[in-house]
């Protein structure tokens, strides 16, 4: 493997262009010093305020598959990715299409809730928080291959800590012990009221997973803390996108001509590439345009807050279940920032669209430069989809942080990185032309994710 592209910089200089790459001890660190707070006080009132589509069904599982080289060293060029672990918006606006048929116990607002435009099409229920503290039970299935359960505050504002949750054998996951690495979200002030917890979070964690009554105990500063959960069985085989373009009319790619858009195709092929290692390919693509306005303001991102209200943008695909778990992709003319993408979440929340950090964000200025450009995108694409579907970087710039998989290379001197034995993983923080690998337990954690199905 070729080292960074010659820019012109110093070592030192591309180490400070390289700088904004999350670190995962900082953000442990961060979450660590919470402390840890034990529930207690009487027991907390639900109030069911939402109704969704219950006969409807995820399939999901978790999948292995060999690691297979796709592409070799073509070029040198490795850019920066910037990844921050955030969580989705609820965005919450309307009452829930069928509130006259839910088991309403307390007073909720019918203008707010996860209830955007199409309507939420998961049950979610609430509970009165009792000095800071909150608890639930909720019911996984016998038949259930992995669950995501997603606690949050009703109208966005505050924060809420997860603590652990109990499980039917009287075991406990901890999120301040072995599952710490779910909390990263917390250390952003803007999402610290909203966390997407799936388990099992990675192989090792396949004990966590049991059916029967659980309990999940949350502090918070709200006075209402609600949840939703999506139950996955069976065995994933396929990802769901909606596509927007945003300003990419210069190279005639726009929600039109997608699908015969031969660089486009070929972005999208390479991605499938490397997902078919772990058995996942790509499932229905929608192809979303957006009013000319709002492709005007946003076709050049300056920052992160451009991607945020960039992704407010995002509508649902449809008022039933498996259309809203999709991955909601935009595509723009360019960033003038740092990075070439970001991903709103390790694990981004699922079944959430039209709030702003709803989804992807990916520059397509390098789409049909050349063939291995279309292969850079695509490599970009991956990696991004990664962070959304709950993978981490194999390791993280300091050399120190890995990520929790037991059959991921680690690095541990960035100064030497075309010696990093991570380096051709499709989650190495540095991507470039040959990061195309991913590794039988990131496969595992891509299919336990209620947006693999």
């Amino acid at each position: 493997m070729t080292g960074p592209y010659n820019t012109g910089e110093s070592m030192d200089d591309i180490h400070l262009r390289w700088r904004h790459t999350a670190l995962i001890t900082g953000w442990a660190a961060v979450i660590l010093g919470l402390g840890h707070v034990a529930c207690s006080g009487d027991a907390p009132e639900r109030i069911d305020v939402g109704v969704g589509d219950e006969g409807a069904e995820v399939d999901a599982d978790v999948g292995t598959s060999n690691n297979t080289d796709l592409i070799g060293d073509t070029k040198g060029d490795y850019l920066d990715v910037e990844d921050v672990s955030v969580m989705a918006d609820v965005n919450a606006s309307s009452e829930p299409d069928d509130a006259g048929d839910s088991d309403v116990s307390g007073d909720v607002s019918p203008d707010v809730g996860p209830e955007q435009e199409a309507g939420f099409p998961f049950d979610w229920y609430c509970y009165e928080a009792v000095d800071g503290q909150v608890s639930f039970d909720f019911e996984i299935a016998t038949s259930t291959s992995s669950y995501t359960v997603i606690p949050f505050s009703l109208d966005e504002q505050g924060w809420i800590d997860p603590q652990k949750i109990a499980t039917p054998s009287g075991a406990t996951i901890d999120f301040y012990g072995d599952n710490f690495f779910q909390l990263y979200g917390l250390e952003y002030p803007e999402i610290q009221w909203i966390n997407a917890i799936t388990i099992p979070a990675a192989p090792k964690f396949e004990d966590q997973l049991e059916s029967g009554n659980h309990t999940m105990e949350v502090h918070t500063e709200v006075d209402e803390v609600c949840y939703y959960l999506i139950e996955t069985s069976g065995m994933a085989t396929e990802i769901d996108f909606n596509i927007y373009f945003v300003g990419l009319d210069d190279i005639g790619l726009n929600a039109q001509t997608a699908e015969t858009h031969d660089d486009f195709q070929s972005v999208l092929s390479s991605f499938e590439q490397m997902y078919e290692q772990v058995g996942l390919s790509l499932g229905e693509i929608r192809y979303v345009e957006l009013a000319q306005p709002v492709v005007d303001a946003y076709r050049v991102i300056h920052d992160e807050w451009d991607i945020y209200e960039l992704l407010a943008h995002s509508t649902y695909p449809g008022a039933d279940v498996d259309s809203a778990l999709s991955v909601n992709l935009f595509i723009t003319e360019r960033f003038v920032y740092e990075p070439v993408g970001l991903s709103m979440g390790i694990p981004g929340i699922p079944g959430y669209h039209a709030s702003l950090v709803s989804g992807v964000a990916l520059t397509g200025e390098y789409i049909g430069d050349n063939p291995d450009d279309n292969l850079f995108t695509a490599v970009a694409m991956a990696h991004e989809v990664g962070h959304f579907l709950g993978l981490f970087h194999t390791s993280e710039a300091d050399g120190q942080s890995h990520d929790n998989l037991d059959d991921t290379p680690e690095c541990y001197d960035f100064d030497q990185i075309w010696d990093c034995p991570d380096g051709q993983n499709v989650m190495f923080p540095f991507i470039h032309y040959d990061t195309t690998e991913l590794s039988s337990d990131q496969g595992s954690v891509l299919h336990v994710n209620p947006l693999t199905k």
